[in-house]
């Protein structure tokens, strides 16, 4: 995988997570919204029903009053001993309409007279409201007796004009599909009731209506006959339907009289806000796209310098030792440009100089061999800058490996590749993220797995240079195991090259004996049993066996004269740094008027510059 597309991963991920997050979030509310509407939207078809409940109650009652004041109820209360339904009072039929009925009751709570002969005598009550009536056992009608019927009642008492009471009049209906087409009429939306124990009784649309503990669960009957609304998706009372459903109180009674539904399609009472789920879907993918183009940006930039950098080395290790690059430019990677531009430089020098004599050749050999040490010597010092190890230990792994590969008479050439894989070994965490390579705590998974990359990058930044790409190899292969279970290619055996098997050991070998922060430097004695113990499954048995052929005060020696070299090497250092920033501000001088007057010459000013510089 390219760096591009791991910088494109590593940022935009987080990003894309947080654009999922807040889509799922406006989906749920969007969601949340729907319901809350479809709840204002039931309660408003709810209402309709009522209406037209109450403006058929408000019928019945007129019908009821117009009837006792009729001479015939009169008269005929007047003479109540007359067996019931021996009378018929004429003109009856104009207040029925074949879904309503009339009784006419006595003021000692006989039955004057009835419409519903034919269905059997009911116990009327002689008050208004919402009732659940049963018939006699030899009724005709379709409904359940023992269930009961919902029936609206209309009631008024029957008074003489000295004010007394001689009796009622009932006019009621029951709720039939009839009347149920007339509050569907008024809601928009086919209506179905029950009765109170879920029996159904009607529907609106004539169909044939599931027991009412078919349509709704446990949780939802109990809410329902508690008196509180309740809306269900359910596919019993129609294709897809979403029904409302309430309760209609008894008068003067604790159980219900009767269960209403509105059933509607579901777009009418969940509605889902698509057009905001859209806009932030929109806002989404413009954020997906500005941090794929952020990061691609990001990974163009090192990827160039990457690019230069290599380019650099190639022409360098094929002897155009006149190229450079503009280290201004880089934009990522400045100092390691400065620092090729410097061992060019040196390479260019030499090749000059090997015009002369012998000795100038020479001189440019040294020069030559220094350029490289020093290249070399950069690259590691940018490592350092970036890791938490200290320079010391490029050199001590570099010193440790030479010592083992002379122990197992490996050749010059090998001896090279080696010495230069070694120092430069990490030098693949250049492409890491600081965020990862410098976290102080335990890595994920995800940060592992790019922090496994750094041999890849390694080995793709050295293995175009002509004089590196051997030790290329070694960079490539310095994490893999004997035993095949390392990284990044999962080597094993001899697949390994060899200076990558003896770099194993020797960097298992200093980390034991260094000092880390989570831990102190552990014995030369404890470092060599470990490494004994892996051996054939992490490092190859041969290569063991040569480590454990040195002296452990030869390993010391080892460590010490690194340690001098890296000190001395510091020092020289840090004189350059003095000597050139003597030589600045003896060029500024050179350009002011004398300060302590005309007659100081170019000698003293020469023997002062030696002074500093000594």
């Amino acid at each position: 995988m390219s760096l591009r597309r791991r910088l494109v991963i590593l940022v935009g991920g987080p990003v894309l997570v947080c654009v999922v997050v807040a889509v799922v979030a406006v989906l749920v509310t969007s969601r949340q919204q729907a319901k809350l509407q479809g709840g204002h939207r039931a309660q408003e078809l709810v209402s309709r029903a009522y209406v037209t409940v109450e403006t058929e109650l408000a019928r019945l009652e007129m019908l009821a009053r117009s009837l006792s004041q009729d001479p015939l109820v009169h008269g005929t209360l007047a003479n109540a001993e007359r067996e019931r339904g021996h009378w018929t009072p004429p003109g009856f039929e104009e207040y029925l309409d074949g879904s309503t009925f009339v009784e006419i009751g006595t003021r000692e709570g006989g039955i004057l007279y009835s419409s519903l002969d034919a269905e059997g005598v009911w116990a009327v009550p002689a008050r208004s409201g919402l009732h659940v009536m049963r018939p006699s056992q030899r009724s005709a009608l379709p409904w359940s007796r023992n269930a009961g019927i919902p029936v609206l009642l209309g009631a008024t008492p029957v008074v003489e004009q000295n004010g007394d009471r001689q009796g009622h009049v009932v006019v009621g209906r029951p709720l039939t599909d009839k009347f149920l087409g007339r509050i569907a009429a008024h809601t928009g939306y086919p209506i179905a009731t029950w009765g109170p124990d879920g029996t159904p009784v009607s529907s609106s649309q004539n169909v044939s209506l599931p027991h009412l503990s078919d349509v709704l669960d446990a949780s939802a009957l109990t809410r329902l006959a508690a008196g509180r609304t309740v809306i269900d998706h359910t596919d019993q009372l129609g294709t897809d339907s979403i029904a409302c459903f309430w309760t209609l109180p008894q008068t003067d009674a604790a159980t219900p009289a009767a269960y209403f539904a509105v059933v509607a399609p579901p777009t009418v009472l969940a509605t889902t806000n698509w057009s905001a789920i859209m806009s932030v879907g929109a806002i989404a993918l413009a954020c997906i796209l500005i941090t794929v183009v952020l990061t691609a940006r990001l990974g163009n930039r090192l990827v160039a310098d990457v690019a230069q950098l290599s380019a650099l080395a190639t022409r360098i290790g094929k002897g155009e030792l006149d190229a450079r690059v503009d280290a201004s430019a880089l934009k990522e990677m400045g100092s390691l440009g400065t620092a090729l531009n410097a061992m060019a430089a040196r390479i260019e020098s030499a090749q000059e100089e090997l015009s002369g004599s012998e000795e100038r050749l020479l001189h440019a050999t040294i020069e030559t061999r220094r350029a490289y040490e020093d290249a070399l010597g950069s690259l590691a010092t940018a490592l350092d800058t970036r890791d938490n190890e200290t320079r010391e230990h490029s050199y001590r792994v570099m010193e440790f490996a030479l010592r083992i590969a002379r122990q197992m008479d490996l050749d010059a050439e090998d001896m090279i590749s080696i010495e230069r894989g070694a120092l430069l070994h990490d030098i693949g965490k250049i492409g890491i993220p600081d965020s990862i390579l410098l976290k102080p705590n335990q890595l994920s998974t995800d940060e592992w797995a790019v922090m496994k990359e750094h041999p890849r990058i390694g080995f793709a930044m050295l293995s175009s240079v002509e004089f590196l790409s051997q030790a290329a190899e070694i960079v490539y292969a310095h994490h893999e195991r004997w035993d095949g279970e390392g990284y990044p290619r999962g080597l094993a055996g001899e697949e390994i090259p060899i200076g990558a098997r003896i770099f194993a050991v020797v960097d298992a070998f200093d980390a034991i004996t260094s000092d880390r922060p989570y831990r102190k430097a552990m014995s030369y004695e404890a470092a060599k049993s470990m490494l004994v113990e892996d051996a054939g499954s992490q490092f190859d048995p041969a290569v063991i066996e040569a480590f454990c052929q040195v002296e452990e005060a030869e390993w010391e020696e080892l460590r010490h004269q690194v340690s001098e070299y890296v000190e001395v090497t510091r020092e020289r250092v840090a004189r350059k740094v003095v000597d050139f920033d003597v030589r600045t501000a003896k060029g500024r001088g050179a350009l002011e008027a004398p300060r302590h007057g005309a007659d100081r010459g170019e000698d003293d000013d020469s023997a002062e510059w030696q002074a500093n510089a000594g």
